[in-house]
């Protein structure tokens, strides 16, 4: 199921990008602003399964002229290292928003030269991406970057540690032990990926408007979730 749905976002991927780079979109994004989901998870919760319902539902929702797209962690990555990519995505910010983009970076890595250069094109694809909109970003401290974006909404995936420890177990085929290590170790990584590069914890509840239990939850009631808060803010 998540190597069929990564195979589709891939295939989505020369498109989309694309598409958010023409005069067109921009255009489109002068009238409204359209809006974009971000998605962070605790290791085990069955993030694809969840945005594939999700996207389905909101391209039924607003139709095919400005599709939703999904990128997630290996996309993402993808296009920050494709150094013309992220490039024209940050030229089709406006000056606005890239000064607000450049003040970010600024303010982020004060005195960390080398690391600034490694976030700098994850951060200009990130803002790009929600920028654009009719985006969902999966990861990747999307919610801390995208922060000062209007007409976002950030979602946080949680469930119980048992849940997704035996999600991880059943679905890899590993031992017990196993599964314990590679939850932990995983959901520490994200952590310290994110921490090492903003200074914000990704479990800080206020980085979000919405965080679910996704072990109490089916995966059309978690997309309902999130479309009824788009639609309450007027986003779509």
């Amino acid at each position: 199921m998540v190597a069929l749905f990564k195979a589709r976002i891939e295939a989505q991927l020369a498109h989309q990008l694309k598409l958010r780079t023409q005069e067109l979109w921009k255009m489109r994004r002068g009238k409204k602003k359209l809006p974009f989901i971000t998605i962070s998870r605790e290791f085990g919760c069955r993030v694809y399964p969840i945005v594939e319902t999700l996207q389905d539902k909101l391209s039924r929702l607003t139709g095919e002229e400005y599709p939703w797209a999904v990128f997630d962690k290996e996309v993402i990555q993808k296009i920050a290292d494709e150094h013309n990519l992220s490039e024209a995505l940050a030229n089709s910010l406006d000056e606005n928003q890239r000064s607000q983009m450049q003040q970010y970076m600024d303010h982020i890595f004060l005195g960390r030269p080398n690391e600034y250069k490694i976030f700098q094109y994850l951060t200009r694809v990130l803002i790009g991406l929600a920028e654009t909109g009719n985006a969902i970003l999966i990861g990747r401290g999307g919610c801390i970057i995208t922060k000062n974006v209007e007409r976002g909404i950030h979602v946080r995936l949680i469930a119980p540690f048992e849940f997704r420890k035996e999600k991880i177990r059943d679905e890899m085929g590993i031992s017990e032990d196993e599964a314990i290590k590679l939850v932990t170790r995983t959901e520490n990584e994200r952590e310290a990926f994110v921490e090492r590069y903003t200074f914000k914890s990704i479990k800080d509840p206020y980085n979000f408007h919405i965080i679910i239990n996704s072990a109490l939850s089916s995966l059309d009631e978690i997309a309902e979730i999130i479309i009824h808060n788009l639609k309450i803010r007027g986003y779509i």
